[in-house]
């Protein structure tokens, strides 16, 4: 063989055995990049672990979070303070509806007729109004927000803003129309309570005179009294007013009247209620101003009915209402006092804005927004 094909032939071999240790480096190399153990797997388990890390620590702190939201719905639910405006029903049926910030009273009745009682986190409380149809034990009773006229045997509804003649002892007429219809204000909010009361079916009135520093309704305490219309209208309207759920206001004559014919409604004496000027029934004509909620007689609770207190007697109370019978006297409060023998819890008395005394007070009306 001569030099030219030895060296073709040893070429020619040298390029298979290359070929070959070409072939056999890509297969080791493809099986370290791509086997079981290859870079790939293992940049793939790299990216699975560091994303499991990811999601275990997302999971540790959504767990921290629902352990702290827990923490706080159960102190919410411990308290029974509910957080957003929620519906109950009574153990008639009824349907009520709780504003945000209070929660169901422990001395609560368990139902609208036996006066349902919420009270918010200092424990001023308030007694559900029922309004339209509610079921009682004696069956269901119709109960409009309405001003009213009372007689011992019942209530005349009227209508809105029309007038109420009143007699006095002295022959002098009164006339009392709606709420101060003259002032834009007023015209809003007492359109925003009968707007509310009506679709919620119900509203709320303080279960008491106010007491202390104006701005509390619980029982015990000195009703506040000594105090303007336009001081206790900025009383009541600026109670609540850090409350999204709920509107404070001075009682209007159609709550006050409403509230008054519900407890004649459901309670043993009916509309005798409405006009007793009997000290039995409540601080009328004693002479002796009571803690808010504390008349008795013979040791007994009076002027306690369906879990309202002191609306027939103890103070008088500045209402919204107005009276066009008297120009120096357009503000009106409602109700007997204990200096008063002659005036039921139906009256209504003309004053001027400015006036105080030692037994007006006035209570307070919740709505919801």
């Amino acid at each position: 063989m001569n030099k030219k094909i030895r060296e073709k032939g040893i070429t020619l071999i040298a390029l298979v055995i290359t070929i070959v240790l070409l072939l056999i480096l890509a297969t080791i190399t493809i099986n370290f990049a791509v086997g079981n153990g290859g870079i790939f797997n293992r940049a793939e388990e790299a990216t699975d672990i560091a994303e499991q890390g990811e999601a275990n620590e997302q999971a540790v702190f959504d767990t921290s979070m629902d352990s702290w939201a827990n923490l706080v719905d159960d102190s919410a639910e411990e308290a029974g303070i509910y957080k957003t405006t929620t519906k109950i029903t009574d153990s008639l049926d009824n349907v009520i509806t709780i504003p945000g910030g209070f929660r169901i009273a422990d001395d609560s009745g368990t139902n609208v007729e036996d006066g349902i009682v919420i009270e918010d986190e200092s424990g001023n409380q308030f007694v559900w109004i029922p309004v339209g149809e509610y079921k009682t034990s004696k069956g269901t009773l119709t109960n409009n927000l309405s001003r009213r006229t009372f007689t011992d045997s019942g209530a005349s509804e009227i209508e809105n803003e029309s007038e109420i003649v009143i007699n006095s002892a002295s022959g002098e007429e009164f006339y009392f129309y709606g709420e101060e219809n003259s002032n834009s204000i007023a015209n809003y909010q007492i359109n925003s309570f009968i707007k509310s009361a009506t679709n919620n079916k119900g509203f709320y009135i303080g279960r008491y005179e106010q007491g202390g520093n104006g701005q509390q309704c619980k029982a015990g305490l000195t009703p506040y009294v000594n105090v303007t219309r336009n001081q206790a209208k900025i009383l009541a309207e600026t109670m609540y007013s850090g409350n999204y759920y709920v509107a404070s206001e001075l009682i209007s004559s159609y709550a006050w009247d409403t509230a008054l014919n519900f407890i004649c409604q459901t309670n043993g004496e009916e509309y005798k209620l409405a006009k007793t000027t009997d000290s039995k029934y409540g601080n009328i004509g004693t002479n002796s101003l009571n803690a808010t909620g504390q008349y008795r007689v013979d040791g007994i609770a009076s002027d306690n009915y369906s879990n309202i207190c002191d609306m027939l007697g103890n103070c008088f109370e500045w209402t919204t209402e107005y009276s066009s019978g008297n120009n120096a006297s357009p503000a009106v409060a409602r109700g007997s006092d204990c200096n008063d023998k002659e005036l039921s819890g139906d009256a209504r008395l003309p004053n001027s804005t400015s006036r105080t005394n030692n037994v007006l007070s006035f209570r307070v009306q919740l709505y919801l927004k």
